[in-house]
């Protein structure tokens, strides 16, 4: 199941190239409500994958402040799993958007996450620091 939810993943940034900004928007409150909403957290990591997908779209600028408010909304997840997953994805939009208040406010939260409870999480933290 999860690799069925891996490949659909990958096809956002396509489907976002085909059906533009609309689409996404639709897309968008769907996954609101995945993360705030859906008990499963399996679903909630497949929507912030997807998230990260939409911000590396050719649409990725026009809802990168939208998307990285949803990520760090689902980092206060009481499942590590999911707080581990929205660090490695702030990361990677760090790594493509050049715009000093986004690198600021993802490199802010993950530092924020330093001191999670979560061993796991603290060590991607550490790792992840040096690189933003």
């Amino acid at each position: 199941m999860s690799a069925i939810r891996a490949v659909a993943i990958e096809r956002i940034q396509d489907l976002a190239k085909a059906y533009g900004a609309g689409w996404i928007n639709s897309f968008i409150v769907k996954l609101a409500d995945i993360i705030s909403k859906d008990p499963c957290f399996h679903f909630k990591i497949a929507a912030v994958y997807s998230l990260k997908e939409i911000c590396l779209s050719v649409h990725g600028d026009t809802f990168i402040e939208k998307a990285l408010s949803m990520i760090i909304s689902a980092s206060n997840e009481p499942v590590a799993n999911i707080r581990e997953v929205c660090v490695k994805v702030e990361r990677e939009i760090a790594n493509r958007f050049d715009k000093p208040s986004i690198r600021e406010s993802i490199k802010k939260h993950i530092l924020s996450l330093a001191e999670d409870p979560d061993l796991e999480v603290r060590i991607t933290v550490t790792d992840i620091q040096g690189r933003l």
